[in-house]
């Protein structure tokens, strides 16, 4: 019962989004038959100069910069340090568990019994 007004609303924002574009479309086709009637039906002009560009060229781009040299300033690192080097990547994730009945079993159960639930809805309401 509750799915009809739903519908109804869909069907309804569907044909409203139809009619709009059904308009611009109506309205796009109206400017090019006043566009195509307005034309001479003689042949064109001998052809103009190409128009100037809306807008000026790009500027050429600048020369990459050389590289320069960067001098180390970390101190240098000694064999007697206490402190472990970072690790360079993450540690691996650990595997995961094996799935257990709720992950595994319960939606199976779940979608068994609205199937169920359904086909038995179907057949009462039919009867």
């Amino acid at each position: 019962m509750f799915v009809v007004p739903v519908l109804a609303l869909m069907a309804f924002a569907r044909v409203s989004a139809l009619r709009a574009e059904l308009h611009a479309l109506r309205a796009e086709v109206e400017r090019l038959r006043r566009q195509v009637e307005g034309k001479p039906a003689e042949a064109p002009a001998a052809p103009a100069a190409p128009p100037a560009p809306a807008w000026p060229p790009p500027a050429p781009a600048p020369p990459p910069i050389p590289p320069v040299a960067v001098a180390d300033s970390r101190p240098a690192a000694s064999t007697s340090s206490s402190r472990l080097p970072l690790p360079l990547s993450e540690p691996v994730p650990a595997p995961p568990s094996p799935p257990d009945f709720a992950t595994s079993v319960g939606p199976r159960l779940l979608v068994g019994t609205g199937a169920l639930a359904f086909v038995v809805f179907v057949g009462l309401f039919v009867k």
